[in-house]
Parts: structure tokens; C-alpha cells; sequence
């Protein structure tokens, strides 16, 4: 239940931001470092993924010792989980290069842009 709890922590924007080395860079680059930091996360999460496919499709004929079930449900959330902040890092994503797309200067408040765009959720 971790993982679920982690997409939910990052869908409501409550995650620990390291920015030290952000508020450093200048505006022009702030934009394409967050899209390219979202583009790692989003190759990491499929990775992820898929691995937990593989061991879903392994555990799923071993069954547990007292309730005689399958233990591929296990794994189950991490997979719900990872597929979730996943939807979210493309909606974010979207966003980004949409607002970077209209030439405007980079603002990379996702709050600020998604009220200036109307994309609230």
C-alpha cells in the first residue's frame, strides 16, 4: 500500500523538493530541466513496471503457506502505484511543454501555470 500512498502524495504536489541546485540555474533552463527530469522518472516508472509484471506472472503460481492464495496480488499495488504517478508525470508533462510551447517566460510554478492555463483539477 506504500506505492499507492506515494501517488497520492505526489498527485497533491506534497513530495520533498531538492532545490538547491534549481534555484540556481537561470530561467531559461528551469523548463527543460523539469521536463527532463520528468522524462527520467517516466523511463525509471516503466521500468519499474514492467518488472513488477514479471514477478506478478512468477509469483502468481506460488501460492501462501496458510491461505493457500496466490502471492502475485502482492505485488499488485506497486504496480497500481508506479502506473499512477506515471499518469500524473504526463499530465505534468503536458503542461510543462504546452506553457514552454507558447514562448512565454518559464515559470516552473506547476500551480501558477495550471490557474493561468485553466487546467485545474
Amino acid at each position: 500500500m506504500y506505492f499507492l500512498g506515494a501517488a497520492y502524495i505526489f498527485k497533491a504536489k506534497e513530495y520533498i523538493i531538492m532545490e538547491y541546485f534549481f534555484t540556481k540555474l537561470p530561467e531559461i533552463f528551469k523548463i527543460p530541466t523539469i521536463v527532463i527530469i520528468h522524462l527520467l522518472m517516466l523511463l525509471f516508472l516503466s521500468l519499474v513496471v514492467w518488472q513488477s509484471f514479471l514477478v506478478i506472472m512468477k509469483q502468481w503460481s506460488i501460492s501462501s503457506f496458510v491461505l493457500n492464495l496466490p502471492r502475485g496480488h502482492w505485488t499488485i499495488p506497486v504496480l497500481l502505484g508506479c502506473i499512477s504517478i506515471a499518469l500524473t508525470l504526463i499530465y505534468y508533462l503536458l503542461v510543462y511543454l504546452k506553457y514552454w510551447g507558447h514562448g512565454k517566460k518559464p515559470r516552473p510554478n506547476l500551480a501558477e501555470l495550471e490557474l493561468e492555463m485553466d487546467l485545474c483539477l
